[in-house]
């Protein structure tokens, strides 16, 4: 049976050390996403800054972004067909 030298958080999944206590619930988030309401903590000590992007004037966290782009900011492009090296017309895309 091998020992496991260090614990998961449930909640935010750090590896610590047997006695050692989570500090994730003592972190206060900056924003939460627009979209899926996830907390987006700022950068302190300890941590790095959770990446979070405004779009529209809502923060999105990174998992979001593409959904929201597809649903709210994409537009589809009229058919299109330019001319070739050898005179023929081909689809732009």
């Amino acid at each position: 049976m091998m020992y496991r030298d260090y614990w998961v958080c449930p909640d935010c999944g750090a590896a610590l050390d047997p006695d050692e206590k989570c500090n994730c619930h003592d972190r206060r988030p900056a924003a939460y996403c627009f979209m899926c309401a996830m907390p987006l903590y700022p950068e302190d000590a300890l941590y790095d800054q959770d990446p979070a992007y405004e779009i529209d004037g809502h923060v999105l966290c990174e998992d979001c972004v593409d959904k929201y782009v597809e649903k709210n900011c994409r537009k589809v492009l009229p058919f299109v067909t330019v001319p070739n090296d050898y005179g023929m017309h081909r689809n732009l895309y």
